[in-house]
C-alpha cells in the first residue's frame, strides 16, 4: 500500500478471524517499528509483548473489561512503557514515555495495516491486575494492548472533526 493509503484504511477493528499469521509477520512488523520510531534522546523506553497462547490471550482478555473480542485475533501485543528510562524534562515539565511509546505503538497499527491484518488500541484494562498476572514491575508499567490478525469486518469511518475544527494557522 502507498502511505496515503495506509493511513486512510486503518481501522480499530473487533472481529477477527481465527486464521494463524504467520509468526515472520508479527516478528518484521515489530523489528521495523521498533528499530525506526523516533524516541526522545533515542533511549526507547518501551518493549512489547507478544501472546499467542490461547489460554494466556484468554487470561489477558478477561482483564479487559469488555473487549473480549480480542480472544479471537492469533496475538496480542501488550505494550511496556518505562518512565525512569525515557528523557525526564519534555518541555520542561513532562517525561516521554507515553509520548515515546504512543509513537512507536501507531507505527506498529500502521505497520500492520500495511500488512493486510488488523489491530484496535485497546486502553480498557485493569492495569495493576494484568500487571500482576503477566509479572510485570515498576518502573514498567503497561500503557495499551492491541489485537492482531486478519478482520472477519470492514468497519465504516466515524465521524472526524473537520480539519478547521484542529488546525489554526497562525
Amino acid at each position: 500500500m502507498d502511505f496515503e493509503q495506509v493511513i486512510r484504511t486503518r481501522r480499530s477493528v473487533r472481529k477477527y478471524k481465527t486464521d494463524t499469521v504467520p509468526r515472520e509477520i508479527i516478528k518484521n512488523i515489530l523489528s521495523d517499528s521498533v528499530s525506526f520510531a523516533p524516541s526522545a534522546k533515542n533511549l526507547q523506553p518501551y518493549k512489547f509483548l507478544v501472546y499467542k497462547d490461547i489460554k494466556e490471550r484468554q487470561q489477558i482478555v478477561s482483564l479487559c473489561k469488555a473487549n473480549v473480542f480480542m480472544a479471537n485475533a492469533p496475538y496480542i501485543i501488550v505494550g511496556l512503557a518505562n518512565q525512569e528510562t525515557c528523557y525526564p524534562t519534555n518541555a520542561g515539565y513532562m517525561a516521554t514515555d507515553l509520548i515515546d511509546f504512543s509513537i512507536v505503538f501507531y507505527q506498529i497499527l500502521l505497520s500492520a495495516n500495511n500488512e493486510g491484518l488488523a489491530t484496535c488500541w485497546i486502553g480498557a484494562f485493569e492495569g495493576e491486575k494484568m500487571e500482576k498476572h503477566l509479572g510485570i514491575k515498576p518502573p514498567w508499567r503497561i500503557v495499551a494492548l492491541t489485537p492482531i490478525g486478519y478482520a472477519d469486518e470492514s468497519p465504516i469511518i466515524k465521524p472526524r472533526k473537520a480539519p478547521s475544527e484542529v488546525i489554526e494557522w497562525k
